[in-house]
C-alpha cells in the first residue's frame, strides 16, 4: 500500500473458528448481499477491531459464474474485501489502493481527490484458481491452499475508521452484490437486508468492561507457556502459535505447517502477547507509535506514513470477544511519540493523575 502497511497490535489472539447460519432474504429481493454483520454489538467472534466494521456474506462457488461487486469508495482509513474457505482462511483480497475506479471516477485512495466526485469501482469474485496473469479488480475464491477446489466460503467487506464515527460504512451506501450466471445470459441482484444478528447496544461488552474478574475462579489459565516472560510475538496462526507453547516433541516437529489465519486480514500484521492474571492484577507495556495518516482530524489518507492504521484491543480467549481497542487517533503519546498502555479490571485501575 502506498500509505503505509496497516498494523494492530492484539493481546490475545483467537485459537478456534466459528460458523453462522443464514438469513431469509425481504419480500421482493433475491437474497441478502450483507447478511451478516460482525462488530462488538452483535457478531463478536474471531477478535473483532471495535473501530473497523465487517460485512459478511456466504457463497457457493458455481462454475462459470462471478460474483459483481459495485460500490462507491467510502470516506474511511481503510477498506478490503476478503474471501475466506469453510475453516476461515483467507483465500483471496483486494485492497482499496489495488481496485481500480471505474470509468470516469478516481480512487481517492491512491490520488488526493477525496472531495468531490465521482469515486465508483467494480469488483469481480470468480470461483477459478488465480492466473499467472491477474485480471484488474479480480478476487479468485475457487481454490484453497493446495491447490484443492474451494466449494464455498465467506466473503467479508470491511471499512476501518469512517470518517463519520456514527456511519461506520464511510459516508456511502453498501456495496451491491450480483450473481453473474454461468455464461452470461441472467444476472440476480442481491438485495440489501438488516443485517443479523440484531444489536444489543453495546450492553454485553459494556457489563465486561466494568466487571471485576470473580475472585472465586482460579486465575491461572490451562494453557502451556503461560508462566514465561511476557512478550510480543507475530502472528501467523493458532496451529503455529499452539506448537510453540509446547517442547519440541517428534510428532508436533514433523507436523507442517498450514495457512490457518482465522479470517485474518492479508493486509495486516498482527502481533499478541498472552496475558495471565495469575501474573498479576496490572499488565502494563510501553513502546512507540508508529505514525498514520489521522483522516478524522483532516490528514489525507495517501500522506506518507509509516502505517495507515494500528490499535491496541484486549480480547477474551474463551470466547473470542473483543472488550476493548483503542485506535490509534486516541492514543496519546509522550512528547518523544511513546505510550504507555494499562491492562486492568475496573477496581486495579491505575490514576490519571
Amino acid at each position: 500500500m502506498n500509505a503505509g502497511r496497516l498494523g494492530r497490535a492484539a493481546v490475545v489472539v483467537v485459537l478456534v473458528a466459528g460458523s453462522l447460519a443464514g438469513t431469509a432474504p425481504a419480500r421482493g429481493q433475491v437474497g441478502c448481499s450483507w447478511p451478516f454483520l460482525l462488530d462488538d454489538e452483535r457478531l463478536n467472534f474471531a477478535f473483532p477491531d471495535d473501530s473497523s466494521t465487517y460485512w459478511m456474506t456466504r457463497f457457493t462457488s458455481l462454475p462459470q459464474s462471478r460474483l459483481i461487486i459495485n460500490g462507491q469508495y467510502p470516506h474511511a482509513r481503510y477498506f478490503s474485501f476478503h474471501v475466506y474457505d469453510e475453516a476461515g482462511r483467507p483465500i483471496d483480497a483486494l485492497a482499496d489502493v489495488e481496485l481500480a475506479p471505474d470509468k470516469g471516477s478516481s480512487n481517492p485512495f491512491t490520488e488526493r481527490v477525496r472531495s468531490g466526485g465521482p469515486h465508483k469501482y467494480t469488483a469481480y469474485v470468480v470461483f477459478n484458481p488465480p492466473p499467472e496473469r491477474r485480471e484488474t479488480n479480480t478476487i479468485y475464491a475457487g481454490a484453497m491452499e493446495g491447490g484443492l477446489p474451494n466449494p464455498s466460503g465467506f466473503l467479508i467487506y470491511r471499512v476501518y475508521v469512517s470518517d463519520d464515527p456514527e456511519d461506520p460504512a464511510g459516508m456511502v451506501p453498501l456495496p451491491t452484490v450480483t450473481l453473474d450466471a454461468p455464461g452470461g445470459v441472467t444476472k440476480l441482484q442481491f438485495g440489501q437486508c438488516e443485517p443479523l444478528p440484531p444489536s444489543d447496544g453495546g450492553t454485553i461488552n459494556n457489563l465486561m468492561r466494568e466487571s471485576d474478574f470473580p475472585d472465586a475462579i482460579p486465575r491461572v489459565l490451562p494453557f502451556p507457556g503461560t508462566t514465561e516472560e511476557p512478550r510480543f510475538r507475530r502472528f501467523y496462526g493458532p496451529d503455529r502459535e499452539i506448537r510453540e507453547r509446547f517442547p519440541s516433541n517428534p510428532v508436533t516437529d514433523a507436523m507442517p505447517y498450514v495457512n490457518s489465519g482465522f479470517y485474518a486480514n492479508l493486509h495486516i500484521a498482527y502481533l499478541y502477547v498472552r496475558i495471565s492474571r495469575d501474573w498479576g492484577d496490572v499488565f502494563v507495556f510501553r513502546t512507540r507509535a508508529p505514525t498514520f495518516p489521522d483522516t478524522r482530524a483532516g490528514t489525507d489518507v495517501t500522506a506518507p506514513r509509516q502505517v495507515r492504521y494500528f490499535s491496541i484491543c484486549q480480547n477474551e480467549l474463551a470466547t473470542q470477544r473483543v472488550a476493548a481497542c483503542i485506535p490509534d487517533h486516541e492514543i496519546v503519546v509522550d512528547s518523544e511519540g511513546y505510550f504507555t498502555f494499562v491492562i486492568s479490571d475496573p477496581s486495579d485501575r491505575p490514576s490519571r493523575e
